[in-house]
């Protein structure tokens, strides 16, 4: 979409919150270059918490009201997908190398999450109940505090 200012033809950035269409994006392009190399598997923790900023840039747009709806679901949908190519690759993993289920059951619970607020619509923006960003905002936190569980910073900080 262009944006048109006084006297020049800007481009409107494709996300709002952390950049989210750019995270997704590096996220995809690193997994296919990982898995071609054979090494994805080193790269779980930082593509995990890539997902974890998604999650966490989508509650924030969950609960500003002018979000645009169709937006909303393409991020919703893209945050489902590597999060279910991250767990296939999870599973051609040496069992001793696999990250641990509950993480991935934490994600997914967030998955369904911003699938349900993806359909609370009013015209053309998002606009999600109290209870469902209660909802979302504690799920957030468990996927947090288990991403944290399972990586603790000084892993995901080696290179």
């Amino acid at each position: 979409m262009w944006l048109c200012t006084a006297t020049a033809l800007t481009q409107q950035p494709a996300s709002g919150a952390h950049g989210l269409s750019y995270v997704a994006a590096e996220q995809q392009h690193e997994s296919i270059d990982g898995s071609a190399n054979g090494v994805y598997k080193d790269n779980i923790p930082k593509r995990l918490e890539m997902l974890n900023l998604l999650s966490d840039g989508l509650l924030e747009k969950a609960g500003s009201g002018s979000t645009l709806a169709n937006d909303f679901r393409i991020e919703a949908r893209l945050y489902r997908e590597l999060l279910r190519q991250l767990m296939l690759e999870n599973r051609a993993v040496s069992p001793a190398k696999r990250v641990p289920e509950t993480l991935f059951l934490e994600m997914v619970r967030m998955s369904a999450l911003l699938h349900a607020a993806a359909d609370c619509k009013t015209g053309k923006f998002i606009t999600c109940p109290p209870d469902l960003m209660i909802q979302l905002k504690s799920q957030q936190t468990a996927v947090s505090e288990a991403f944290a569980d399972v990586f603790p910073a000084q892993q995901r900080e080696t290179p």
